[in-house]
This record gives structure tokens, sequence and C-alpha cells, in this order.
């Protein structure tokens, strides 16, 4: 005949629920962080693009502005396309205001 345990189950049960509860609570934080962490990464990649843009954009501007400057000036029509080009540059500059304050707003978050 086998010997008769006197075990408290009731104990091991509460240690297992307790266990459960905790590894519930642990499972529920890590897919917190992890959505978390996806929405920074979408935010951080929108970010790089948004900076990449509009750095390629200022080195080109950049660039246009020398060749602008650049210009010897031989007579009116020269003067005339000088000025031209230097407001279609600045009008260009200002419609992209809305880009760098977005770049700004991303970077302070």
């Amino acid at each position: 005949a086998l010997p008769i345990c006197d075990v408290d189950i009731s104990k091991f049960s509460d240690k297992t629920n307790q266990l459960k509860d905790r590894w519930q609570r642990i499972e529920k934080e890590i897919e917190d962080r992890s959505w978390e962490l996806d929405k920074q990464g979408k935010q951080l990649r929108s970010y790089k693009q948004l900076c990449q843009g509009l750095s390629k954009w200022i080195g080109d501007t950049k660039h246009r502005q020398d060749v602008i400057e650049s210009t010897k000036f031989v007579d009116s029509n020269t003067v005339l396309r000088y000025l031209n080009e230097q407001k279609n540059l600045n009008a260009e500059i200002n419609s992209k205001r809305d880009n760098v304050d977005e770049v700004q707003r991303s970077e302070e978050h």
C-alpha cells in the first residue's frame, strides 16, 4: 500500500495562481512596450525621411543659389533673369516652411 501524503494543495494552487497572474502582467507589459516601440519606430522613420528630403533640398537649393549668385551682369536682361530666379527661389524657400516646421515638431516628440 502507498503511504498517504497529507499535502496542502491549496498552498500550491495559490502560488500557481500568483505566478499565473504575474506572468499575465509581464506579458501585457511586453505587449505594451512592443506596441510603443513600433509606434516610435514609425515616427523615427517618418522623421528620417523628412530630414533626408529636406536636407537634400537644402543642398540643391544652396547649389542653385551659388549658380545664381555667380551670374555676371552683362546687360539688363541678365539682371532681370537674376531677379526672377531670386524671387522664384525665395518663393520656393517660403513654401518649404511647413516642412521645416514639421521636422521641428517631430524633433520635439
